[in-house]
């Protein structure tokens, strides 16, 4: 089977990595485009401590010469892999998303939070800090862009319905690519349904889709890549 990776670079190409270890055949298809500012990374206030949501939200911090000297916290293991890697010191871990790494923020020690995050984000992660009392702020040092068509081998096999190595199979690790998957669809294809298997990270990504116009729907079973690639094998079978 072939998988049609839609995250950004270069975490698609990571991705393809490892779908291929697990002996998976994957093509690399973003549908987003991560565009880092051009701007300083903003100082921390005594006591702060870094928030990551996202492994662009590392790299942004780093590539905008951010501080390495406070402790981060992480939304997942790939996330705090990626803050390990430059340098940070990561306090603790989530469990792959904003619900899971609330409770773990309620019980830091930390005065305050600065969540980095890109320009489109989800989670409402600093306002339910807020609402609990704990002082947080966002900064968008990122931004995610839509593409504005369909890549060209996906589109293609979206057409035929299938792939030289079998059905197409679209992989989605966020609500926004499922959002910009269903528009490039229309804008490419037309409304109609296509004969395709859609993998999904989590629940969330799924809701963003409209299930009625793919063959099947799969959902991982935590939003983790080994769970992920289990879905592939499972749902593919």
């Amino acid at each position: 089977m072939t998988v049609f990776v839609t995250r950004p670079e270069p975490d698609a190409t990571r991705t393809v990595a490892a779908l291929a270890s697990a002996e998976l055949k994957a093509i690399p298809t973003p549908l987003l485009d991560i565009v880092i500012a051009d701007a300083a990374a903003p100082p921390l206030a005594k006591g702060e401590a870094l928030v990551f949501t996202s492994r662009n939200g590392v790299r942004a911090w780093s590539a905008t010469g951010g501080a390495l000297t406070a402790p981060a916290y992480a939304v997942g293991t790939a996330t705090a892999e990626a803050a390990s890697e430059i340098g940070l010191t990561v306090a603790d871990i989530g469990g792959g998303d904003v619900d899971t790494l609330l409770p773990v923020l309620m019980a830091a020690p930390a005065t305050g939070f600065l969540h980095i995050r890109g320009r489109h984000s989800r989670g409402q992660l600093v306002e339910r800090l807020a609402a609990t009392g704990r002082p947080a702020r966002g900064i968008p040092l990122y931004e995610a862009k839509a593409a504005t068509v369909l890549p060209a081998p996906l589109l293609d096999a979206l057409r035929a319905g299938e792939t030289p190595h079998g059905p197409c199979r679209i992989a989605l690790f966020s609500p926004r690519t499922a959002t910009i998957l269903l528009r490039l669809l229309d804008d490419c294809l037309g409304r109609i349904s296509v004969p395709a298997q859609i993998f999904c990270l989590s629940p969330a990504v799924a809701a963003a889709l409209d299930k009625d116009r793919f063959a099947q729907v799969v959902i991982a079973s935590e939003p983790t890549l080994p769970a992920f690639i289990d879905s592939l094998r499972s749902g593919s079978t």
